[in-house]
Order: structure tokens, then C-alpha cells, then sequence
């Protein structure tokens, strides 16, 4: 193997650990006994790309003492249409993504994974309290592979929450939240 394979095999390694990071298998039992807060959505889009222009979600945090806005390095981006994420609902191109966050104020921006970045993107918010399961929707990308990206949310929580459950069985441990994130103007307020 050369230099140069090893290499590409070396980051598609490191980029399936940080999608897998987000996964709900990765969610420890404890956490659903504790204080806490999980967040649960599904992700995903019409067809899976590998190229530059792939997507994903970044997830920020509004500070509750300065009101500014700041990535949560805590939680990688968010896969939606390239190949290294896995599959977990069938025949689709959707994943279930869960994490762990402190109670507040969140919101998700779609970003690219190479380092283009659009113009203007949406912005969806939603509120987590502490020691709660909250279930926020399922975003979807309508045009896969481009830079200019259609989304849709939608409510999938029987469906994303029963899938949940059965890949993380703690997830039955307390009631899963329904509250579906917000549209939200923009963050460059």
C-alpha cells in the first residue's frame, strides 16, 4: 500500500469515527439515569454523494450569559448525504443521530464538509431542559450533492424513536420528548 492510499485510508477512518460519534449506540446506559440531556433526530437525503460539496449539520449553542452564538465542539458534524455515514434505517439514505449537550438553547446550520460554504443557510432551533430525551425531527436534503440545498423537516418520532430503542435499548429508560426544532432566521445577528 502507498503513501498516498494510506493516507486517504487513514482520514476515511477518522471521518467514519467522528460520524459514528453521533450515532445512538454510542449513547452509555447511565446517561438515561442521570441528569443528562439527549437529543434524538434522523438525517439524511434523496441520494449519498462523496464529493467536495457533501453536507453536514453543525450544531451551535446560544450563550445564556453574552447571547453570541459558538460552535459545541463537543458534537462533530452531523453526516447527511455523503457514503461515510452508516445506514440505519433501511432503504433509505437516513441515519439516526443522537448526543449528549448541557440544557439550553441550540440551533443547526447545514454546512459543507470540505470548507465551501453557501451564503446563506437555513437555521432550525430548539430548546433542551436538563436530564431530558428530546426527539427534534428529521431533516432531509430534497437536492443532495449541490451547493444549493434544499431541506425539509419533517416528524418521524414513532418510527426514529422505536428504531432508537431497539439499536439502544436505554433509550426506553425514560420518556423520549417530543418537540420538534424551529425554523430560525439566521445566526449572524
Amino acid at each position: 500500500m502507498d503513501l498516498i492510499t494510506r493516507t486517504i485510508s487513514l482520514a476515511a477512518a477518522v471521518l467514519l469515527g467522528c460520524a459514528n460519534y453521533v450515532s445512538v449506540t454510542r449513547i452509555e446506559p447511565s446517561t438515561f439515569a442521570s441528569r443528562e440531556s439527549v437529543v434524538l433526530l434522523s438525517v439524511g437525503a434523496e441520494r449519498l454523494c462523496s464529493d467536495a460539496a457533501a453536507a453536514g449539520l453543525g450544531l451551535y449553542r446560544r450563550s445564556p450569559t453574552l447571547g453570541l452564538y459558538g460552535a459545541v465542539l463537543e458534537v462533530p458534524q452531523i453526516a447527511m448525504d455523503t457514503n461515510m455515514t452508516e445506514q440505519e434505517l433501511p432503504d433509505t439514505h437516513e441515519r439516526l443521530a443522537a448526543f449528549v449537550v448541557r440544557p439550553g438553547e441550540y440551533f443547526f446550520r447545514p454546512e459543507a464538509r470540505a470548507g465551501v460554504v453557501a451564503t446563506k443557510t437555513p437555521v432550525w432551533r430548539f430548546i433542551v431542559l436538563p436530564g431530558e430525551t428530546v426527539y427534534v425531527g428529521k431533516l432531509f436534503m430534497t437536492q443532495a450533492c449541490a451547493l444549493q440545498r434544499s431541506f425539509e423537516l419533517s416528524d418521524q418520532y414513532e418510527r426514529d424513536v422505536a428504531l432508537a430503542i431497539k439499536l439502544n435499548p436505554g433509550f426506553a429508560r425514560r420518556p423520549v420528548i417530543h418537540r420538534l426544532m424551529t425554523f430560525f432566521e439566521s445566526l449572524d445577528r
